[in-house]
């Protein structure tokens, strides 16, 4: 026999020993071996964990993003353990969020902490294309598209949206439901976005970073004839156009009501459910991002991708396609079909030529449907 065929015959006799052991391999083994630890348990924890809580197995979705080894995609894992299973078990989503390391020293735990917080509270989505942004807000808020802010003086308006709490809200209360909200303003054409733009007077203007995001923040306090009205707007330096959240609390003196008739406002309520509403926004503005961190970018994308998933039936429902130069986000994604898909790929984009380290390695997407709002894979039942 030649050398050649003793060759052929073992390299035969190799490849049919290999392809024997493959066949004895479990699927969920013969992933990691192709596509790798994180790719493969991040999609297994996605079948594992359900919105119903019959059909989830949560020790074992927990175990699988505790196994993974690369920190954003297990940050990202946790989270959405956490998102999905609040819905039924705040507990158990905070245990999820509790177990976030956070990504290049970014307040993921917090900001996990934060969603869960308003995934069934601010079921609602407003966008507007023309300024480059999102915000969640209450079903029952009011929503005014044609809002301007008139606090500056004649000819001196600021256009936006405003978001006014209900009526039953303020019942009983010395709040007012008449204005009191949340807005989002807009002013075009200027160079340095700041909270001073926003307020009248000379007022304080400071630097904050809440939940890894800088504002710049201003507040004014002013009482007459037995009204009071408290003004707190948060800026965000980089927009063009200059974007700002305010919040507006317009109360009167419960000392002129007869005693016992009406209670005071509870404060402290009012500025948390505020605060889920001013979270909830996510800046597209392509000028913005391009100035911000890599965490920054990472998170602000991450967010931009939770707030798209939404829908009534399965027709809402679409599928983001990841992978390649945008693996730092998984493989895919489902999304609501009317969300802008090249808002994400140009953000993905600039993220991936400055920040990006990751090796593609996926596997195709499934059917996707609705379940509870939230579009799902059609594996799930």
């Amino acid at each position: 026999m030649s050398k050649n065929k003793k060759i052929i015959i073992i390299l035969f006799i190799a490849l049919f020993l290999i392809g024997g052991v493959w066949l004895l391999l479990n699927s969920r083994l013969k992933c990691k071996l192709i596509y790798g630890k994180n790719i493969c348990n991040f999609y297994e924890m996605m079948e594992t964990i359900n919105s119903d809580s019959e059909k989830s197995d949560f020790k074992k979705a927990m175990q699988l993003c505790a196994e993974m080894e690369n920190v954003p995609k297990k940050d990202s894992c946790f989270e959405y353990i956490a998102e999905i299973v609040s819905t039924y078990d705040k507990e158990k989503a905070k245990e999820a969020c509790e177990n976030i390391q956070g990504f290049d020293e970014a307040n993921s735990q917090e900001n996990c902490y934060s969603r869960i917080e308003y995934v069934n509270d601010l079921p609602n989505s407003y966008l507007d294309e023309a300024a480059g942004f999102t915000i969640r807000y209450p079903a029952d808020y009011l929503v005014d598209t044609s809002y301007k802010y008139q606090g500056l003086g004649p000819d001196k308006n600021i256009s936006g949206v405003k978001f006014t709490i209900p009526e039953t809200l303020a019942l009983g209360t010395n709040l007012s439901s008449y204005d009191t909200g949340v807005s989002v303003e807009i002013i075009p054409a200027v160079r340095n976005c700041n909270a001073g733009l926003f307020i009248y007077g000379n007022t304080d203007v400071q630097t904050i970073n809440e939940n890894g995001i800088y504002y710049s923040f201003a507040s004014t306090n002013e009482g007459a004839a037995g009204n009071f009205y408290e003004e707190k707007v948060w800026a965000l330096p980089g927009t063009h156009p200059c974007l700002a959240v305010r919040y507006f609390i317009h109360s009167t003196n419960i000392a002129n009501y007869p005693e016992g008739t009406i209670s005071e406002f509870d404060r402290a309520s009012l500025i948390k459910q505020f605060d889920k509403i001013k979270h909830s926004l996510t800046v597209q503005q392509l000028s913005f991002f391009e100035n911000l961190s890599c965490k920054e970018m990472y998170n602000n994308i991450e967010n931009d991708i939770k707030n798209a998933n939404y829908c009534e039936t399965d027709s809402d429902c679409d599928i983001l396609i990841l992978g390649g130069e945008y693996i730092d986000w998984g493989c895919y994604h489902f999304i609501n079909k009317a969300v802008d898909k090249d808002q994400f790929y140009k953000k993905m984009d600039i993220y991936s030529k400055q920040c990006s380290e990751m090796i593609d390695l996926c596997v195709p997407a499934p059917a996707v449907q609705c379940l509870a709002h939230k579009c799902v894979s059609a594996e799930e039942e």
